[in-house]
């Protein structure tokens, strides 16, 4: 059984080729280099546009939920959030306080 540690990603690149994106992402290594932070990659993906497309779309939702929270007062189920639950999916990873959203976009 493999373990799913989850990784502070730092940086992310994508390459499209064809019907396909490669996403690759990075997370600090814990070495510097010329005063730099050393990277390495730790995850690469490989999507079809329209999974790609999906999950820019749950990105986008999720960046839009972040942004009207930060514009009005969090309601209480807005302040248990951070307590380990998740918003769309069963359970969050443990150790995260994060939404793990999943599945197709909703409309609203």
């Amino acid at each position: 059984m493999t373990d799913n540690v989850p990784v502070f990603v730092t940086r992310v690149n994508l390459a499209k080729a064809g019907d396909s994106i490669l996403i690759s992402m990075e997370a600090p290594t814990g070495g510097l280099i010329g005063g730099t932070v050393d990277t390495r990659e730790v995850a690469r993906v490989v999507l079809s546009n329209d999974t790609f497309r999906q999950v820019c779309e749950m990105f986008g939702r999720t960046l839009a939920a972040i942004d009207g929270a930060k514009a009005k007062p969090a309601s209480r189920e807005q302040r248990t959030f951070g307590s380990g639950q998740a918003e769309r999916s069963d359970e969050a990873p443990d150790g995260a306080g994060e939404a793990v959203i999943s599945g197709p976009p909703t409309k609203h």
